[in-house]
This record gives C-alpha cells, structure tokens and sequence, in this order.
C-alpha cells in the first residue's frame, strides 16, 4: 500500500467514524472540498502542512498516524 493510499484510508476511517463530512473535514482543514477528496481517495498528497490540519480536525493522533501510514520505525 503506497503511503498516499495509506493516508487516505486512515483519514476516510476516522472521518467516518466521526460522522464528519468530506465538506466539515476541508473547511476545518482549511483546503477546498475537491483538493479534500483527491486526498481522501489516494489521488493527491497533501503537503505536511494540510496533512497536519487534517489530522487535526479529526482529533489524529500524529504519533500513531506516522506509525500507521510510514511504520513503526519511522515514530
């Protein structure tokens, strides 16, 4: 699994557990709804800035996000 796959999956899964919207999710991320879903869908990669405010928004925890999307070794 690339690590744009990775992130979009760990990003759909919090985002829908949440029962957050991809619109809620890019306004708190402040980044538009299409960039948001080309993120969701492993399209695009966001910057680390977006990344970050994604994560964010979602109440990620960054620690276990970079050890679920890079490995144990990279945390």
């Amino acid at each position: 699994m690339t690590v744009n796959s990775q992130f979009a999956s760990e990003v759909f899964r919090a985002r829908t557990e949440q029962n957050r919207t991809q619109a809620w999710v890019a306004e708190k991320a402040d980044t538009s709804i299409r960039w948001y879903q080309s993120i969701e869908r492993g399209k695009a990669r966001p910057s680390f800035r977006v990344g970050i405010r994604i994560a964010l928004a979602l109440n990620i925890d960054l620690n276990q996000l970079i050890r679920d999307v890079f490995g144990e070794s990279h945390a």
